[in-house]
């Protein structure tokens, strides 16, 4: 009972090293803001949307059918 809860402890310990390893690196890779990286591109324009095929059948039918158009 006492060695399970000395490896209970110790792998709570892992994980919480662990855990502050992921935030460390991710507090790294964070170094700016999505409208910073976003402003030297160009604008794309209104995107004009055309309907192909209205899609008739209950939602699992609309759901499982393959959206790719080489499968």
């Amino acid at each position: 009972m006492a060695a399970e809860k000395a490896e209970m402890d110790a792998l709570k310990k892992e994980c919480d090293a662990l855990r502050t390893q992921i935030e460390a690196a991710r507090k790294a890779a964070n170094d700016g803001s999505m409208s910073a990286a976003a402003g030297g591109v160009a604008s794309v324009g209104r995107v004009q949307l055309k309907l192909r095929k209205n899609l008739k059948g209950h939602l699992a039918k609309i759901y499982a059918m393959h959206w790719s158009a080489d499968s």
